[in-house]
């Protein structure tokens, strides 16, 4: 160990985000920079941020996105700002 942080790369030499996976068509898994671009046109398919859900159960889920769906409001209302859409 040399105690010197690496960032895993793909054959592009991207660097590789396993924290964002797109579940498609017949359950295809795209995972990293490749599923990037569906969090934006299939939100509802991708998770982006895997690491941050794993071990939670479905209610500590939930209860994690009303909470931020409640400070998303708070924030649009206080910094005068668009919404996201959700």
């Amino acid at each position: 160990m040399s105690g010197v942080s690496t960032i895993l790369t793909d054959e592009n030499n991207k660097a590789i985000l396993p924290s964002v996976v797109h579940c498609g068509k017949d359950n295809k898994l795209t995972v990293g920079c490749d599923a990037c671009p569906y969090a934006k046109t299939d939100p509802t398919n991708t998770i982006v941020s895997v690491k941050r859900f794993m071990g939670l159960g479905y209610r500590e889920v939930k209860a994690l996105k009303i909470a931020l769906i409640n400070w998303l409001k708070m924030a649009t209302m206080f910094y005068s700002i668009q919404p996201w859409v959700i």
